[in-house]
């Protein structure tokens, strides 16, 4: 984590507990998952590689959030269907190997969470979103 200062009590929106600052995301602390369709079933899975930042402004409507997200490193718990995924059939994680993210908005803003809608990056190719960050504290 790098810069923080706290919000000013002062401030009758302010959260209790309210950090402004900048964050770096911790990989060893981060968990990644999605959940696909397939068939009449749901693919749950993770990406084990990640690393980005979460911006805290004095009001939490101003905050943001960008994350990249190492393709190779995606876990569904089935090798054969990993190593699908990482093929040029689905991630191409050989020629494209990261997916970025970046918020528009960040909704839902409180002390240990916040969800942030945006754009993620993939292939030439960018998709509606969220990130949803959780503080385990």
């Amino acid at each position: 984590m790098s810069s923080a200062a706290s919000v000013s009590s002062a401030d009758p929106f302010a959260l209790a507990g309210w950090t402004a600052g900048t964050w770096t995301i911790d990989p060893a602390h981060t968990v990644v998952a999605f959940a696909a369709r397939h068939l009449m079933s749901r693919v749950r899975g993770t990406f084990s590689q990640v690393n980005g930042k979460i911006v805290t402004g004095q009001d939490p409507a101003l905050c943001s959030a960008t994350a990249a997200v190492g393709l190779s490193s995606v876990s569904t718990g089935n090798e054969m269907r990993d190593n699908h995924l990482r093929s040029a059939d689905f991630f191409d994680a050989e020629h494209t190997p990261t997916m970025t993210f970046a918020s528009t908005a960040v909704t839902g803003a409180a002390w240990g969470s916040m969800t942030g809608g945006g754009r993620h990056r993939r292939r030439q190719r960018s998709k509606e979103g969220r990130l949803i960050a959780r503080s385990s504290w």
